[in-house]
């Protein structure tokens, strides 16, 4: 009975990893979002990775365009104190995710 236990535990680890983030749905920011944001393109890469690394411990992550500004800025709100996020990285997030918002 213990020869199936690895071979069971290998293949649970493939199939959860399988299953893994899938990063290239949030959009990498550029010059454009920068623009429209009136930031530096930096300080979008920084809500990027603050909002990836954040806030995927505890949920699933949301592209940016699925809320408005207003909900973003609400969700934000609600969540900052759970994620341990600073003011300055909530407002880089914040910026990331409306950045992309087609308006």
């Amino acid at each position: 009975m213990n020869n199936y236990v690895l071979p069971i535990l290998i293949g649970t680890v493939l199939l959860f990893s399988s299953c893994g983030f899938n990063e290239a749905k949030y959009y990498t920011p550029s010059q454009v979002n920068a623009t429209k944001a009136n930031v530096p393109v930096s300080e979008l890469v920084a809500g990027r990775i603050t909002y990836i690394n954040a806030c995927a411990e505890c949920h699933r992550l949301y592209k940016p365009d699925r809320h408005s500004a207003e909900k973003w800025t609400m969700y934000l709100d609600e969540m900052q104190e759970k994620a341990e996020i600073s003011d300055v990285e909530k407002k880089q997030i914040y910026l990331y995710l409306t950045s992309e918002i087609i308006e």
